[in-house]
């Protein structure tokens, strides 16, 4: 179970700390409750410990605050306290509009960071009319000073999004893969989680026959093996420093299902995170296999990378006003041998493609 035995633990001695948040029912702060997080806890506890030398902490509960502005505030200045110990945290339950609070966790780091959102809907309508589950998304990118490099939404159905939606995020250069592209290949969804610092999962992207317990239920969506997959890519990433798990809804759930899952994703997250593989990249490349791809475009050629024992793939970027020197500046993205293959027939892949517009 994830449970300390003494009186007072000091966290600071943990690598990841369990923090719940409470069910906060929209324009209702004060019925908040924690009956969610703790029926999902009652199921994490029953769990073994993944890895011999796990350090996980629980830390209890978010409290409530009078307003949703004044809880966001709070949970960031406490995210952030923990992200400058080099702490990673793990958020159960909640209403996923808490991820605006999870974000400006991250302002005081100085560094730009990438933002994973695995859902069906990108939840970014007009937050100036009202800051919401639905809304919270366009809060962050709207946010000044803008510190996000990356968004990337993993498991979004058409049904639920607009055509006006899609291409808003793809002018932004963020990445939006539809569920239909990651089902039975969900390990295409292991690149844009490789290199997250922080990851959203909100349970309504599983399907409601394997996940009662939530705000929007669906029939269409992960099944529960292939989200389990996605969080322990999740505690793969190299530098992922904040996991959320949120819209359970424990009135609907069935025999306690729901929450089982939930705290599976965050068994799932914490075997990843203690099996980090040793293939982060040298400064010069020396532990990659290295594929040149030949082009007949603007761009010539794009080097690929391939590390010889994981058998995970990166390719190479070059800087917008680098192109045309002999060695230009680039940066390694990380990517699958899908967009490998994708490259040999005579195209750009879209990631590539999404990094370079950035890098001016």
């Amino acid at each position: 179970m994830f449970l300390f035995s003494q009186d007072h633990p000091d966290w600071k001695g943990a690598d990841i700390l369990l923090i719940g948040c409470p069910d906060q029912p929209e324009g209702n702060p004060k019925g908040s409750s924690f009956k969610g997080v703790d029926k999902i806890r009652d199921q994490l506890y029953q769990l073994s410990i993944p890895g011999k030398s796990s350090r996980v902490m629980d830390m209890g509960n978010l409290k409530p605050k009078t307003s949703s502005e004044a809880f966001y505030e709070m949970m960031a200045y406490v995210l952030g306290v923990i992200f400058e110990e080099g702490k990673t945290v793990i958020l159960l339950g909640g209403s996923q509009d808490m991820v605006y609070g999870q974000y400006m966790a991250y302002e005081n780091l100085e560094k730009s960071i990438e933002y994973v959102h695995i859902d069906s809907r990108f939840d970014a309508a007009d937050s100036d009319i009202t800051l919401d589950r639905y809304s919270f998304n366009h809060k962050i990118f709207v946010h000044q000073p803008n510190y996000l490099f990356n968004y990337t939404n993993l498991g979004y159905q058409s049904y639920f999004v607009s055509d006006g939606q899609r291409k808003t995020l793809k002018d932004l250069d963020f990445l939006v893969i539809r569920y239909g592209e990651l089902h039975q290949r969900i390990e295409e969804a292991e690149p844009a989680l490789r290199t997250a610092d922080m990851v959203s999962f909100d349970l309504s992207a599983i399907r409601s026959s394997e996940c009662t317990g939530v705000v929007t239920p669906s029939p269409g969506g992960f099944s529960a093996i292939e989200a389990c997959r996605l969080a322990r890519y999740a505690g793969l990433g190299y530098g992922i420093s904040s996991f959320s798990i949120s819209e359970f809804l424990w009135q609907k759930d069935v025999r306690d299902q729901s929450a089982l899952l939930a705290s599976m994703l965050a068994w799932y997250f914490v075997d990843g995170f203690y099996s980090k593989r040793e293939d982060y990249p040298a400064q010069d490349r020396s532990n990659l296999r290295k594929y040149a791809v030949r082009l007949h475009a603007s761009i010539e050629a794009i080097n690929f990378f391939e590390h010889p024992t994981t058998g995970r793939w990166w390719m190479e970027v070059p800087f917008q006003k680098e192109i045309g020197k002999k060695k230009p500046k680039t940066v390694l993205v990380p990517c699958s041998k899908k967009d490998y293959e994708f490259a040999k027939t005579d195209d750009i892949p879209e990631r590539w493609w999404m990094v370079y517009n950035k890098l001016k």
